[in-house]
């Protein structure tokens, strides 16, 4: 029995999770470079084009005393607004296909190939980037294929009744659950951006509620680790930085407070990333040995130099489905979750009139 079919096999949540923190300890530095080639620079340059436009973007703004006596409110933004908006565009788009793109496919290629064990040319920072060849681009694709997708998606919330039920549990499960498989479907198979949506679909349904729990634990991890030192930065600026500041330099104030609250997401978010992808990864490879016996598949393949057949073996799957996209019973889970949304909004909303008033004593 070689290496690959030992590793590859069912795991419970817990199991994966320790996995997944076992294999980015022993890759830290690796994981950590391959993200911050692209992320670095592409925080710096956000963080540039924010101070040099937050001011005249903001000034460029109508009061609302010439928002009531204009027709067309649009018309008073002026150049200096529109300006400011389209740079911040751009610079989404860049970090899109920097970040989100060619440095999540090359992260989580250097996860799938450390993982199983390869010895693959990804072992080394750039070996990592030269593996994913053209997928990047792929992945970009799909990145903008999911965009038009969720768009639709606000458009069918907007459809009375059906859309009201089932679209915001739709949105919960195509931006919660179906969009992170996307980078290790793209780099680990050889789909197309459409059919690589439609392909990490097809392995959350198989285990919708499943997926659905590991994901919840997942971004709440996020939310601790990169949300809470950020709040903690913005809360501790204010006992640290001079009072008088706000009066006498308020847009020094504000570059201090911009400059030092993304720095400290950049940090943080270097530090949980490769996690979260290697999450991910961990978790693809699963869903495939439940639903695909991925592991006999490798057990079975023979010849020596393992890394080719290896990834010839991981980018081999099932053909795509032709049938409905989404289900009868994948309908109530929409509605489901739509339920649960609206229920822990209104839980959330009287919990806190309840404590206003009970401490204004009414």
């Amino acid at each position: 029995m070689n290496h690959v079919s030992t590793i590859l096999r069912p795991l419970g949540m817990g199991e994966l999770f320790d996995r997944a923190i076992r294999l980015y300890r022993r890759n830290f530095w690796r994981f950590v470079g391959v993200l911050a080639v692209m992320q670095i620079p592409v925080v710096g340059l956000n963080l540039v084009t924010n101070l040099l436009t937050y001011d005249a973007t903001l000034d460029a703004l109508p009061t609302p005393a010439e928002i009531a006596g204009e027709s067309n409110p649009f018309a008073l933004l002026g150049p200096d607004y529109y300006s400011g908006v389209f740079i911040n565009l751009l610079v989404t788009v860049v970090y899109l296909v920097l970040v989100s793109g060619i440095a999540s496919a090359a992260l989580t290629r250097l996860a799938a190939d450390a993982y199983l064990d390869t010895q693959a040319p990804s072992g080394s920072l750039l070996g990592a980037y030269a593996a994913i060849g053209d997928r990047w681009g792929a992945l970009v694709r799909a990145i903008a294929v999911y965009i038009l997708l969720i768009l639709a998606g606000l458009i069918w919330t907007l459809i009375p009744c059906i859309g009201w039920f089932t679209g915001p549990g739709m949105m919960v499960v195509m931006a919660g659950m179906v969009l992170p498989l996307v980078a290790p479907v793209v780099v680990l198979e050889n789909h197309g951006a459409r059919e690589s949506i439609r392909r990490s679909w097809e392995l959350v349904r198989r285990r919708f509620w499943w997926v659905f729990g590991f994901m919840v634990l997942l971004y709440l991890f996020n939310w601790v680790v990169v949300g809470g030192p950020s709040l903690l930065t913005g809360f501790a600026l204010g006992f640290v930085l001079p009072e008088q500041l706000a009066s006498d330099n308020p847009e020094l104030l504000n570059n201090i407070q911009v400059t030092v609250q993304a720095v400290v997401n950049m940090v943080f978010n270097l530090l949980y990333l490769p996690l979260q992808l290697s999450c991910l990864t961990l978790l693809y490879f699963d869903l495939r040995v439940r639903q695909e016996g991925l592991d006999l598949a490798l057990a079975a393949s023979t010849g020596t130099g393992f890394a080719k057949p290896i990834r010839d073996k991981v980018a081999e799957s099932a053909p795509s489905p032709q049938g409905p996209l989404f289900q009868g019973r994948e309908w109530t889970y929409f509605a489901a979750l739509t339920g649960s949304i609206l229920g822990l909004y209104l839980l959330v909303v009287f919990g806190l009139t309840f404590i206003i008033l009970a401490a204004s004593g009414l």
